[in-house]
């Protein structure tokens, strides 16, 4: 069962990574310390032994067949998700832990990769986003007044508003203002993931990629210090007014860029 959960979570960040470029052809691996779950994993039968398993349960052995994962057995003494599961003594316990860090061996270093560009990270934040937002064609929207202005009139008739954009506080105002985001992002070409709605990239007519996340009003985007990357921001900022940064911090996150390859 806990198997065929990560195997879900292994589907998710590789359906992500497919989208962010990289190359997911091979099948990824997941190691079991159950040699029992890694057969059980291999066969599509079902068995006496496995009729109590919900069919949920079984969505591995599907994976497994399709080529997307590969189950493999590793042994008590080298699985270092221990190290949150299970008191251990302390030698057992740097090692697990050295590895959970990667600090077993050399970091990765992407400046061998000829690959590799310069990657320029910024933020950016839409002022007064919620209105911005704009009503569809036979959307119409009313408010009470707030407190000290006029309520009534002529006696007992109440007094509403008819909104000319939504404003904060409105229950739809939030949703109204990602679906004025999600068509300027599209009218600009941009597409949005499968598996995060608050991913989006496109391919540039140079041949770089700009990559986009997107949470309410704050945005971080990741690009290849293009003149294409800054029009297209340009474009938003056309529609939305918005304020772009260096990276620095994001969303109560501070931010340090510590890879060689990356844009001064």
């Amino acid at each position: 069962m806990a198997a065929s959960q990560a195997a879900t979570e292994i589907m998710y960040v590789r359906g992500l990574l497919r989208e962010m470029g990289a190359d997911m052809s091979a099948p990824t691996v997941l190691y079991v310390d159950n040699s029992g779950a890694v057969e059980l994993s291999k066969d599509l039968k079902s068995c006496q032994r496995s009729r109590h398993i919900e069919r949920r349960h079984l969505k591995l052995r599907e994976l497994v067949a399709g080529g997307h994962i590969v189950v493999k057995y590793c042994p008590t003494a080298d699985n270092c998700a221990d190290v949150l599961t299970k008191p251990l003594p302390p030698a057992d316990f740097r090692r697990h832990a050295a590895t959970l860090f990667n600090m077993t061996g050399r970091p990765t270093d992407l400046t061998n990769a000829t690959a590799v560009s310069k990657l320029r990270q910024r933020t950016f934040d839409v002022e007064a986003a919620y209105l911005k937002g704009v009503f569809e064609t036979n959307e119409t929207l009313y408010a009470r007044p707030p407190p000290g202005y006029r309520s009534y009139v002529k006696g007992n008739v109440p007094v509403v508003w008819k909104l000319n954009v939504p404003i904060y506080g409105e229950a739809d105002a939030g949703r109204i203002w990602n679906r004025t985001l999600l068509k300027q992002l599209r009218k600009q070409g941009f597409e949005q993931s499968e598996y995060d709605p608050c991913y989006f990239w496109k391919h540039l007519a140079d041949g770089t990629r700009m990559d986009m996340v997107m949470y309410v009003d704050d945005g971080y985007v990741v690009d290849a210090c293009s003149k294409l990357a800054d029009a297209e921001l340009e474009h938003l900022n056309a529609a939305f007014k918005i304020e772009i940064k260096k990276a620095h911090f994001f969303l109560g996150n501070n931010v340090h860029v510590h890879a060689r390859d990356a844009a001064p």
